[in-house]
């Protein structure tokens, strides 16, 4: 196991003068994205973004993220007050308590800079494009809300992201949480021409996420089959809810050590950013 170290970290004066930019920046995330995205897109010139932070999100995306998926940034700047949410309805009050958008501003600040687009889906939070992670009460039983296992983010949705960007808004040395990464083109490398020939056939099935499903306005229907190892976009696995579609592909998945190693490839090229302690990002691509 490696510990992924930091590309980039904010000094106090930056992560200072920055908050300030996005603190004043006007549109709503939520009511007037558009609006938001282009006030953050005006940044570029504002003497308060730090010139080195946008050379290394332009030489971020210069690297062979099959070998190199992960981008890690700390000390970056969120909000100064932060509101709680109950486990009751965290998103509903998410729009009605939260008062200033400098994390969402941030993150919209880093797509910007590294020439990526954000998406939402409507059937995850109403289409909203930024989501604070929050347990939710109706959800207890269900995957999301337990530990996750290894998965790739949408892991057979009808459009997957190529990055996933997460940000740290809180954390504290008594709970430490981390989070594990294996980079499929490292395990394919462990993996016989078999195994590689039957994971790459469309002989697997993975059902939508929970949030994707439950109380949502859009009805999406049976997810289509896939395989789990595609070229060129990594690993479409979620370790408990993939399974085999026929008796051979089944034994396979669940008896035997590729089980395991693509099990670990799951998910994209990703940034993990933390707020005032480490943060990082990653991508989803290949990772």
């Amino acid at each position: 196991m490696k510990f992924i170290d930091y590309g980039f970290v904010f000094t106090e004066p930056e992560v200072t003068a920055l908050r300030d930019a996005l603190f004043e920046v006007s549109a709503h995330p939520y009511t007037g994205y558009d609006a938001f995205m282009d006030e953050l897109a005006r940044l570029r010139g504002d003497r308060r973004l730090p010139t080195r932070f946008v050379d290394f999100c332009e030489a971020s995306m210069l690297r062979d993220f099959a070998e190199e998926p992960f981008v890690v940034i700390g000390n970056a700047p969120i909000d100064l007050e932060l509101p709680t949410f109950s486990s009751a309805d965290p998103v509903g009050e998410k729009r009605q308590l939260k008062k200033t958008f400098v994390a969402e501003g941030f993150l919209g600040l880093y797509a910007v800079l590294t020439g990526t687009e954000i998406i939402g889906h409507l059937s995850v939070n109403e289409g909203d494009f930024f989501h604070d992670i929050y347990p939710k009460e109706s959800m207890c039983d269900s995957q999301s809300q337990k530990t996750l296992k290894f998965h790739r983010d949408f892991t057979n949705h009808f459009v997957c992201p190529d990055f996933v960007n997460t940000l740290t808004l809180r954390d504290t040395p008594e709970n430490e949480v981390y989070s594990t990464f294996t980079i499929t083109k490292q395990a394919v490398r462990d993996l016989s021409d078999k195994d590689v020939e039957i994971l790459s056939s469309p002989r697997f099935y993975t059902p939508f996420d929970d949030v994707s499903t439950t109380n949502s306005k859009v009805k999406l229907g049976r997810a289509k089959d896939h395989p789990v190892l595609i070229e060129e976009q990594g690993a479409k696995v979620f370790e408990g809810r993939t399974e085999g579609l026929d008796e051979e592909a089944q034994t396979y998945w669940t008896s035997t050590g590729p089980y395991g190693a693509c099990s670990a490839t799951a998910g994209r090229p990703r940034s993990l950013m933390s707020g005032p302690r480490p943060c990082s990002a990653a991508s989803r691509e290949r990772m």
